[in-house]
């Protein structure tokens, strides 16, 4: 086996990608919360989208001290250079999508009431998006773990498959978005909103390309 997983039955190793494995769930929790926050948002439930918004806050802030305790475990192991380095890139990456649905979370509670209605569905089928890419990213770290590269891989194309669906649905909304006669203020909102969220697809495809390297190193 490649030198990537050669140290994977050694407890320190052993223990960073339980951890890798911890905050990649802790970073899914975050944007389950963001969907649900979006839930409410569309549904003009603006009381309680800062509800969700506070939970999302926190998750967020957890998925940061798992980063934290993870790079420090990263920085303590017997890891070779390269593997520590592709480890590092994958954990950053993945904390960059808890902050990116933290920042679209953050947004939704500047609204004064709900979005348009006719851009509604599409707001929560891009959180269903963004909960397909990181549900199958967590699927596909869990397979590298235990040293299956091949199904690691079909996985990312998964990650990637919704991301590129995220894509086309970031088009749509933003042609009706700007067809529409609204306010600047509720505009930029929705435009920034939007960008958010795409930027928390990106991140995901990001973190599974990353995967996909660890991956073909053990095949």
């Amino acid at each position: 086996m490649p030198n990537v997983f050669g140290w994977m039955g050694m407890r320190g190793q052993q223990r960073a990608m339980e951890a890798a494995r911890q905050h990649m769930e802790q970073a899914g929790r975050v944007v389950h919360l963001l969907r649900d926050a979006l839930q409410a948002f569309v549904a003009g439930e603006m009381a309680q989208v800062q509800k969700e918004q506070e939970r999302v806050l926190a998750a967020e802030r957890e998925a940061d001290e798992l980063r934290r305790e993870l790079l420090d475990q990263l920085s303590e192991g017997l890891f070779l250079p390269a593997d520590r380095e592709d480890l590092v890139h994958l954990v950053e990456r993945v904390d960059d999508i808890a902050d990116y649905a933290n920042s679209a979370a953050r947004l939704l509670v500047l609204f004064q009431s709900s979005p348009p209605e006719e851009l509604g569905d599409d707001l929560l089928r891009y959180g269903d998006l963004l909960i397909e890419g990181v549900k199958r990213l967590a699927e596909a770290l869990d397979k590298l773990n235990q040293g299956d590269g091949r199904e690691a891989l079909r996985l990312c194309t998964a990650v990637e498959r919704a991301e590129e669906e995220a894509d086309a649905l970031k088009a749509s909304l933003y042609r009706r978005l700007f067809a529409m006669d609204l306010a600047p203020g509720p505009l930029l909102l929705l435009h920034d909103l939007i960008e958010s969220m795409e930027n928390t697809a990106d991140r995901t495809e990001d973190s599974a390309d990353l995967v996909r390297v660890l991956a073909v190193k053990i095949r």
